[in-house]
């Protein structure tokens, strides 16, 4: 089992702890329960992303999957020590609505064009809504939020015209997870 001391620099533990939402210790707790998942000798490995999702602490997040996805940045299908960092952070309770929207907007605009079209809200509110909902429901949802007269854009929904569409309670209900961090 690799050691927190070994998984990030000090100087990138002191830039996390300015860009996240946990103090030193804190990270140090979390960087225990990253190697917990990733036993490489300094968590270089990194953590299936399948494994990272069944953890106790996002299993009950509806936004977590899409969320950690955009968190990887290799191909590899794992996240690394920074980002499994990052993403606990967007999910605690700590971040803000506007941390919360952008992050899950920035998730969904898989063409990183300032839109999301209906493609990736099909995708999204049907890993929320199956199997409450069949396909032919939720293609029918989807087509009412983007035919509202009112969008900017045709094919798709601006970042401002998605922060109004979601309330900032249920983001935060349905984005946020229990770290249980000791302090």
């Amino acid at each position: 089992m690799g050691s927190e001391a070994s998984t990030l620099t000090p100087e990138k533990v002191k830039e996390l702890e300015e860009e996240t939402h946990f103090d030193e210790k804190e990270l140090k707790q979390l960087l225990q329960r990253y190697m917990n998942y990733d036993s490489s000798p300094s968590g270089e490995d990194g953590i299936p992303i399948e494994e990272v999702l069944g953890s106790p602490e996002l299993s009950g997040s509806p936004y977590a999957r899409r969320l950690a996805w955009s968190y990887l940045k290799d191909g590899t299908h794992r996240l690394h020590p920074e980002s499994y960092l990052r993403l606990l952070s967007i999910l605690s309770s700590r971040a803000t609505f506007i941390e919360k929207s952008k992050a899950l907007f920035q998730s969904l605009d898989i063409h990183k064009e300032g839109l999301v079209r209906f493609d990736e809200f099909f995708r999204l509110y049907k890993s929320i809504l199956t199997p409450a909902l069949s396909d032919a429901q939720i293609v029918d949802f989807v087509q009412s939020i983007l035919q509202k007269g009112d969008l900017q854009e045709k094919e798709g929904m601006t970042y401002e015209e998605f922060t109004k569409m979601i309330s900032p309670q249920e983001l935060h209900e349905k984005m946020t997870v229990d770290l249980r961090l000791s302090t």
